[in-house]
C-alpha cells in the first residue's frame, strides 16, 4: 500500500479555516477520531485516505501533499 507525506502545516490551517473538529472532520472521511489524530502526527496517510482528506476540506490532493 503506498504512503502519502501530508503537509501537514497545511492540513491544519484548512481545518481551522473550514472551523472542523478533528472528530467531525474524520467522521468526515470515514476514519476513527484517534486514526487522524495519529495521521496528524505521523505525517503520512494511505492514498485513498489523503485523497478522502482533501475531498473532505476542499482542496486537490496537491494542496495537502508534502513534496519529496
Amino acid at each position: 500500500m503506498m504512503n502519502m507525506q501530508l503537509n501537514i502545516s497545511a492540513v491544519r490551517k484548512l481545518i481551522a479555516e473550514k472551523q472542523l473538529t478533528q472528530k467531525t472532520l474524520a467522521k468526515l472521511i470515514g476514519v476513527h477520531p484517534q486514526n487522524l489524530s495519529t495521521i496528524l502526527r505521523r505525517g503520512t496517510c494511505s492514498l485513498k485516505t489523503g485523497g478522502l482528506l482533501a475531498d473532505a476540506l476542499g482542496v486537490a490532493i496537491e494542496d495537502i501533499w508534502k513534496e519529496g
